[in-house]
């Protein structure tokens, strides 16, 4: 198959922002989705393998229209062969019935992996996980996703938890991961997070290396996204970290003076809200290609006056993405493009009058990490948090792409972590 060779997935940026360009036109497959090489290459460190993603999308390629999106392979209407969350969630189903002989088998290290395996699987087929005509699909995919994690957790030397955290009269679920020696005294815990588009599922290559660490880790998907799409994703959603520390208060294997956060792209427009408001109940901080500013910078008024305009982006398809993470909902008519102009700058911590140019000395250690050539958040982006707070740092990667090198990323921010609260390791 051809290779696909777009634009990552974009946050706000993007929405304003020119068409997707390659060196050889020929060699560009149009997908809503971004499948280019950057993201291929994460889904195979979560646990998918490359000829996983081949088969699927050479089936992918040979879908038919009529398309959601004109000329997006992967936006075919029709359920059934050629359909996005068809094809992914098939090759999980194989991947999931191998899982379940392996573990009758009592293969337990094989089963496990193939568990992790099934589960990415799942969570490819869940996406974009918008409220659109799929949206039974994508539901039904993503709670695949996590009965396959939670049976890949079963099986680990230290079982995964699933935790209920009380969040705006209601209950969002969380992940818990222990190191093997979480029962040698209270231990080092990392909160984390995933984009506006990766779920809790997905996140093990963060978890392995802050178990490694010798801390735990506890992911949730965030509001509006994943399993928590019920709430709305707010400009206040650093509330869900707060509710997820209140919840973990009350548990004595935890050092309650060691607890830090860690999130990735949307979420960590979170963590910069933490350091500003909250950072007095945390021993550190890092945010990942997390927008701060500029990026939430939309022409308002000009939109009020067209609404049109943010359809005859390039990029619009993107857009229903953040519209059904604000709960605004899709198809977007011009009220949704108007409230959605509306509210993106409401996420910028200069409009909230957060970032005044006194420095908060009360912030703890804050690690700012990002690819310095991210198409979604300009550099100035990044250092404008780390400047804002006593101890920040800065660590720009040489990868291009939103996030870059997120492997390289993730070693990063476990170790800034693990240094500031004195983890051990294993």
């Amino acid at each position: 198959m051809k290779k696909a060779l777009i634009l990552s997935t974009a946050l706000v940026a993007l929405a304003m922002a020119g068409p997707a360009t390659a060196a050889d036109d020929d060699d560009l497959w149009p997908t809503f989705r971004g499948v280019d090489q950057h993201r291929v290459d994460s889904w195979i460190r979560r646990g998918a393998t490359a000829k996983d993603i081949d088969d699927v999308m050479d089936r992918i390629a040979a879908s038919s229209p009529p398309y959601r999106y004109e000329r997006m392979i992967d936006t075919q209407i029709a359920y059934g062969p050629g359909h996005w969350v068809y094809e992914w969630s098939a090759q999980a189903d194989r991947a999931l019935s191998q899982a379940e002989v392996l573990r009758e088998a009592e293969e337990t290290e094989r089963a496990r992996d193939m568990f992790l395996r099934a589960a990415q699987l799942y969570s490819l087929a869940k996406a974009v996980y918008i409220r659109d005509e799929d949206w039974p699909y994508y539901q039904a995919a993503y709670v695949k996703a996590m009965e396959a994690y939670e049976a890949f957790g079963a099986l680990l030397d230290t079982p995964l938890e699933v935790i209920d955290v009380p969040y705006r009269g209601e209950i969002i679920r969380a992940y818990l991961h222990l190191p093997k020696a979480a029962g040698s005294g209270p231990i080092p815990l990392v909160i984390g997070a995933g984009g506006i588009d990766v779920f809790k599922p997905e996140t093990w290559p963060v978890a392995k290396r802050v178990m490694d660490a010798g801390m735990a880790y506890v992911v949730l998907d965030m509001p509006g996204m994943g399993e928590s799409n019920d709430f709305r994703n707010m400009p206040d959603h650093e509330t869900a970290f707060l509710a997820v520390h209140d919840a973990i208060a009350k548990d004595d294997r935890f050092d309650q003076d060691r607890i830090a956060v860690y999130a990735t792209s949307w979420s960590g427009n979170a963590v910069a809200r933490l350091a500003v408001l909250h950072g007095d109940r945390f021993a550190a901080l890092v945010s990942a290609c997390g927008p701060v500013h500029e990026p939430f910078d939309m022409p308002t008024e000009a939109i009020r006056a067209d609404p049109g305009i943010l359809d005859r982006s390039a990029t619009a398809h993107r857009l229903d993405v953040l519209a059904d993470r604000f709960g605004i909902g899709v198809p977007r008519d011009d009220a949704a493009n108007v409230r959605l102009a509306e509210l993106l700058p409401a996420f910028s911590l200069v409009n909230q009058d957060l970032l005044s140019g006194d420095i908060i000395e009360d912030a703890p250690p804050l690690l700012v990490i990002n690819s310095r050539n991210d198409p979604v958040l300009p550099i100035q982006d990044m250092t404008l948090i780390a400047s804002a707070v006593r101890n920040g740092t800065v660590i720009f990667t040489g990868d291009g792409g939103h996030c870059g090198n997120l492997a390289q990323i993730h070693d990063y921010a476990v170790e800034f972590i693990a240094d500031h609260v004195h983890a051990y390791g294993s």
